[in-house]
Parts: structure tokens; C-alpha cells; sequence
């Protein structure tokens, strides 16, 4: 009998122990007898991985950073403030960081299993993962601010030995980060709310080396939270489930104990029908159904915050992959001839475009004339970056008709001479599912051939797959002209040079061309030649070498030049902001005036239907920020427009 009852009492310590260590799922987190306040809601695209490190997509890191915490955040107000990081003091000469990690936070499994003391070797082991070519890491290019990084890199790409204790990332001791930066980096701070700076479990990370790269991330027992939530399922296809992390430094700030997302890949059309049956807790309205909803469910409707973050452009294709029948190489003379891109951007009526395919009531305010949208960054002296000098007259670009005839007329005839046959066929993609985006298209389509005369330009429509599109369609180079987006990393003009900065191919260590339209494949001829001849989807690289001889493909070369080059100055210049910002808009003053980009608008305040109040959660104009859950209270009920405009008045009076 004292041996059974020794035996339960160890049985008893044993479950105390493991139950010490471990994070309750089922019960509120408040302790209290209520249910659990559970959001839930539909997605219809699958994230590809779960390694936050790895992905550059806003689907991989609308997942990380409500699983894992960064340095520091932003509030709702856009102000940093610390999360994962107590204190921070920095040099005087702007190149050393130093933060203070909080003590007490731990990672933990999908089980609610606690696993280690989050540290600040963690950070080193993040930088370490993102610096790591077979990674293959959308985010890289944000960490070559560190000392040595790049060095570090390329040395890896290039096959050559590298030590990872030359780069400017220490653990002084358990809970001491020190970065190192290569030079003054006015937005240094604000960027650490972004994922490539996230943490991660170095041992984890360690366990998981393969021959060819690192299987951390690729199913959910190969990935750790430490975050206001802990990922406890990823079924591919099936669901995902968070639970509130009770341990967490600002538990008690996280509102929702957990979160129930369930795929459907019609969910953007069943959502609302699931919302009206108060089956879910969140769906966007789209515009085909938005007038039968503002008639039928006005109590349901609600908006979005218009979003800075996000720019939606047109760009032109440098490397056209589509099949020959769409006449590529004709393409090809067009695009580099700046009549054509001119009489194109000229005929784009876009507040048209705007009004009647994103936002009738407040198109106007979403119309940019500069790449850096207007509101999102500012000087030390408070000018505005789209106020700079460089744009003044820029808006002469923009829609005309007298000017975009003209400028027809000249390209018909300097193209005809080269062997162009019009009309030339313009392949306009989009996502398919995405009901909003193939409505814009349709539009463009229709407005440009009617401006221009289908005798000049015949756009075809291309639906790209709702899966993988951006590699399957604009990666992959399978458009001609196209609506893009790039959302901000961080606060400052230099983010919106990344998109054009260049991509490396994770195999060959080479300069692949940037994955927006491929215009710096022009600066090489070498290179250029070799990626034409390298496409298998139809016969383009057999007109490489004509290409190269033109005059338009020098008067392009010239114009990259000079767009990197002010990049670069730009970047250089690390204390006058004013400086700094002088030769960011120059660069991109320089590709608007000569037509190799076409502003749009900002991501506009769409109608949703929700439960939750947004004003309530962080919000920044970069970053993952807006992505985050924490902070905003589920309601009983779902928000009126009365009640959106209550909380954005709430908001604006800072009253939360």
C-alpha cells in the first residue's frame, strides 16, 4: 500500500510538473467560467510555409507576427513602443543598438509546451537564418543595414567560407542585443517591426538542417510561438488555430483567446452568406455585391482604414514569357520605345479606373502622383516626401488624351520601322477569385482601347491561378502590363525602392532581374542575353541580340542608371534627411517622367463585415503591423458604418 500510494505521488508531481510547463487551451483565458471569446473567420489562399524568416508575403507574416514578437511595435496610434525589448539605447553615431530583452518569456510548441527561455541569442540566431542564401529569404535586403551581412551573404552564395561572427549581431549576455550597423539608418528602429527581425529557436532552427536548406517552418511541429499567440494548428488547406499565449508580457491586452480560421477556396463568396447566419465574424464585401448589401445588410457593413502602406501601380514587363502567339518580341520593341509606354500612361484615365472599379466615394484621395505615397513619410522640417521639389510637374504625365494620341501617332511610326505589326497585343493579369482585381482589369482594358483605338493596342485578359499568382504570374513574367502592389517594410522612401532593388537566384547565386518587371536584367547586356535565351515558354531569346543593338534599349540602360545611382546616394546618406529624401524622389521622379511606372492609388478603405473594432488594434503605415490581432475587444454584434465612424472619431480624440 505505501508503495502504490509513493507511486501516485509521483504520478501527481509528475502532472503538476508537465502541467506547470504547459498552457491550457480549452478555458478562457481570464480564469473565469465564460466561453471563450473566439474570432473566426474564412481565408482562401494557404500560406506556402510557416518560416516567417523566409517568406517576403503579407500571408506568411499575417501568421508570424501574431505567433512570435518582435524588438517593438507600434500602437494603434503609429508610436513605437517595446514589446519584446524593455529598453534600447543607441550610439552617438547611430551605428550601435543596443536593446534589453525581457526576462520570463518562452517559446512554446503547438501543444502549449513550454521549451526554453526566449534570449537574446535568439535574435542572432533569426539574423543568422535570414543571411543564409539557401534560405532564399523575401526579406533579406532589410537586414543589409547590419555590418557585414551582405559580406556574410554573398560569401555563402558564392560558395566561399564565412563566419557569421564578423556580422554586427551580438548576444552580449542572456538578455543584451547588440546590432551593428554598416551606416546611419534613419528608420532603423520602426523597421524592426517587420518579420526578417523576428526571432527564432536556434536549436530548433539547428535540428532541422538538410542538404539543400532548412525544414524550420515546413509543418506546424517545426515551429515555435513566443508571441500573444500560440499556433496550435495548420492543417493545409483545412484551418489554422491560435490560442492566446496567457504567458505572454501583454497577455493582458490580448482580447480574443482564440482564433479559428477555415479554409475555403470560395470563401470570398460564401463569407458573407456565413456572416448573415453568424457563422463567422468577418467577411470582405465585395463591390459586385456592395449596392445589395448597402440596400439589404446596412446594419452588417463597416470599413477598413484606408491604407498607406499599400500602392497599387502599373508597371511595364521587361521579360515577357508568354506564348508566342501574343507576339512577345513585339511587345518587347513597344515597351522599350517611350512614345508607346507614354501613350499608354497618358491614355490611363485613372481616377476612372478608381472610381469605378475600388471606391466610388473616395477615389480621389487614393490617387498618388509619386511612387512613396503622400502622408507616409516626412522630413525632420515635416515636407511631406511627395511634396518634394523633384515632383513638381510630375502630374503632366498623367491622363491626357491630346498628349496620349500624340504620342500614339510617334510610336506607330518609329515602331513600324522596326517591324512591329499593330495592334499589339498587351496581356493585362490578374487573380482569379479575386473579383475586385478582374473587375479593374476589365475596366483598364476597356478604357485604354477606347482612349487609344484598338487599330494601336488590343489588351487580352489573363487570369492568373488563386494560387502562388505572384509566382505563377508576375514573377514568372506571364503579363504585359499589370496592376502591382508593394506594401512599405518600413517608414522611409527607400522601401519603395526595393521592389526594383534586384532579386539572386537561390541556386545559381546570380542576379536574376527584380520580380516586378525585370528592367535591371537592361543594365548587363550579358546578363540580359542569357535570361532571354534561357526562357522555354516561347521563342523570345532569338531576338535577344536585336533588343540589345536598339537605341531604345541604350536610352532605357541610361535612364536605370541614373534611377540606381540617386538610389544609392540616397541610401549613402544617413543623417540629412532632407538630403536623403532629395535623391529618393529625384530616382523616382526620373521613372514616372519617363513612363516606367505608373502610380495608382492607396489600398482604399474597403467594406467588410466584422465584429472586431480596428481602431482598437496597432496600426503603421509598413510592416506587418496592421496584421496584428492584439488589442481589439470581438463585439456581441457586428459594426455599423454609425458605429465605424463613432470609433474613428474615438481614435482620432485618443480616446483608445
Amino acid at each position: 500500500m505505501k508503495k502504490y500510494f509513493s507511486l501516485l505521488i509521483a504520478v501527481l508531481m509528475i502532472s503538476a510538473i508537465i502541467c506547470g510547463c504547459s498552457q491550457n487551451t480549452d478555458q478562457p483565458s481570464n480564469g473565469s467560467n465564460d466561453e471563450p471569446v473566439v474570432f473566426r473567420m474564412l481565408y482562401d489562399v494557404e500560406n506556402t510555409t510557416l518560416n516567417y524568416l523566409a517568406s517576403g508575403k503579407e500571408l506568411e507574416h499575417a501568421v508570424a507576427c501574431n505567433m512570435v514578437d518582435g524588438l517593438v511595435e507600434f500602437d494603434n496610434h503609429s508610436n513605437i513602443v517595446p514589446a519584446m525589448a524593455e529598453s534600447w539605447t543607441t550610439s552617438d553615431d547611430g551605428l550601435v543598438w543596443t536593446f534589453k530583452i525581457r526576462q520570463g518569456q518562452k517559446w512554446y510548441d503547438n501543444t502549449g509546451k513550454e521549451i526554453a527561455d526566449v534570449t537574446a541569442n535568439d535574435w542572432v540566431s533569426g539574423l543568422k537564418l535570414v543571411c543564409d542564401p539557401k534560405t532564399d529569404s523575401g526579406t533579406y535586403d532589410q537586414v543589409k543595414v547590419i555590418k557585414g551581412a551582405e559580406a556574410y551573404f554573398n560569401a555563402l552564395a558564392a560558395g566561399n567560407e564565412a563566419n557569421f561572427d564578423d556580422v554586427g549581431v551580438k548576444a552580449i549576455d542572456a538578455y543584451t542585443l547588440e546590432y551593428t550597423l554598416e551606416r546611419p539608418t534613419p528608420y532603423f528602429l520602426g523597421g524592426l517591426a517587420y518579420a526578417c527581425w523576428l526571432p527564432v529557436y536556434g536549436p530548433l532552427v539547428d535540428s532541422l538542417v538538410t542538404e539543400t536548406g532548412n525544414d524550420f517552418g515546413t509543418s506546424i511541429d517545426k515551429i515555435y510561438s513566443c508571441g500573444a499567440f500560440i499556433l496550435t494548428e495548420w492543417e493545409p488547406q483545412v484551418k489554422q488555430t491560435f490560442v492566446k499565449n496567457t504567458n505572454n508580457w501583454d497577455a493582458d491586452r490580448v482580447y480574443l483567446d482564440r482564433i479559428e480560421k477555415t479554409y475555403n477556396a470560395e470563401a470570398a463568396t460564401l463569407a458573407p452568406t456565413m456572416v448573415l447566419r453568424d457563422e463567422i465574424d468577418f467577411a470582405k464585401i465585395s463591390n459586385d455585391i456592395l449596392d445589395d448589401w448597402k440596400t439589404n445588410n446596412i446594419n452588417y457593413l463597416s470599413k477598413s482604414r484606408e491604407d498607406a502602406m499599400w500602392h497599387y501601380f502599373y508597371a511595364f514587363n521587361f521579360r515577357p514569357t508568354y506564348p508566342d502567339e501574343y507576339k512577345p518580341e513585339d511587345w518587347m520593341r513597344c515597351v522599350m520605345n517611350a512614345n508607346f509606354r507614354h501613350a499608354i500612361m497618358s491614355a490611363l484615365d485613372r481616377e476612372f479606373v478608381v472610381q469605378s472599379a475600388v471606391d466610388q466615394e473616395s477615389y480621389k484621395s487614393l490617387i498618388q502622383h509619386s511612387i512613396t505615397p503622400a502622408g507616409s513619410c516626412y522630413t525632420d522640417k515635416g515636407v511631406d516626401f511627395a511634396d518634394m521639389p523633384a515632383f513638381d510637374g510630375i502630374d503632366a504625365n498623367f491622363y491626357n488624351l491630346d498628349k496620349a494620341n500624340e504620342y500614339k501617332a510617334k510610336a506607330m511610326e518609329e515602331l513600324s520601322a522596326k517591324g512591329v505589326t499593330f495592334p499589339v497585343t498587351m496581356l493585362i493579369s490578374y487573380q482569379s477569385g479575386d473579383k475586385n482585381y478582374e473587375n479593374e482589369c476589365v475596366i483598364v482594358k476597356q478604357q485604354l482601347e477606347k482612349a487609344l483605338g484598338t487599330d494601336f493596342v488590343k489588351l487580352e485578359l489573363w487570369a492568373g491561378p488563386s494560387e502562388n499568382f505572384l509566382s505563377e504570374t508576375r514573377s514568372a513574367g506571364k503579363y504585359s502590363f499589370m496592376r502591382v502592389r508593394w506594401g512599405a517594410d518600413y517608414i522611409d522612401p527607400q522601401t519603395w525602392t526595393d521592389p526594383f532593388g534586384g532579386s539572386t537566384n537561390a541556386e545559381t547565386g546570380l542576379e536574376a532581374g527584380n520580380t516586378y518587371n525585370r528592367w535591371n536584367l537592361i543594365l548587363d547586356d550579358e546578363l540580359f542575353r542569357n535570361n532571354f535565351t534561357a526562357i522555354s515558354t516561347n521563342s523570345i531569346g532569338n531576338f535577344a541580340d536585336e533588343f540589345i543593338a536598339s537605341d531604345d534599349f541604350k536610352e532605357v540602360r541610361t535612364i536605370l542608371e541614373e534611377y540606381y545611382a540617386l538610389v544609392d546616394a540616397g541610401i549613402q546618406e544617413g543623417v540629412d534627411l532632407t538630403k536623403r529624401f532629395e535623391s529618393f524622389a529625384k530616382a523616382e521622379a526620373l521613372l514616372i517622367n519617363n513612363a516606367l511606372i505608373v502610380p495608382c492609388y492607396i489600398g482604399p478603405a474597403n467594406y467588410q463585415a466584422t465584429k472586431l473594432n480596428i481602431y482598437e488594434g496597432a496600426y503603421a503605415a509598413c510592416g506587418y503591423t496592421k496584421l496584428m490581432y492584439k488589442g481589439m475587444h470581438l463585439q456581441d454584434h457586428f459594426i455599423s458604418m454609425e458605429e465605424y465612424e463613432t470609433n474613428l472619431k474615438d481614435w482620432i480624440d485618443g480616446k483608445y
